[in-house]
């Protein structure tokens, strides 16, 4: 059951920044149509404390730390989910932040 609004004439929002997950059921695969107009200038995301689930304000991708600007701390974990199964990338030190740094795409 999915929950009312979504659709193809839904009225559901997404809000830039938000993150989402989508379950396709079907044999074939999903497309998913955003309208709205791309956001400018300096955009920033609020991340609270505990896990996060987030989505880029600006259709960018790159290196999350130096590339995107995600202002990581020690320890701190990148989740990255794809396919039904997620990687998790820890910056280790100031000095030494990743063994590779993960890109955001």
């Amino acid at each position: 059951m999915r929950p009312t609004g979504w659709g193809t004439a839904g009225a559901q929002t997404l809000n830039p920044g938000e993150g989402f997950f989508v379950k396709n059921v079907q044999t074939t695969p999903l497309t998913i149509t955003f309208v709205g107009e791309v956001l400018t200038g300096t955009q920033t995301t609020p991340i609270a404390t505990g896990f996060n689930l987030l989505g880029s304000k600006i259709p960018q991708f790159g290196k999350a730390e130096t590339g995107l600007g995600v202002p990581a701390k020690r320890n701190d974990k990148i989740y990255k989910f794809n396919n039904g199964a997620y990687a998790i990338t820890t910056r280790r030190t100031d000095a030494t932040p990743y063994t590779a740094e993960p890109v955001i795409d």
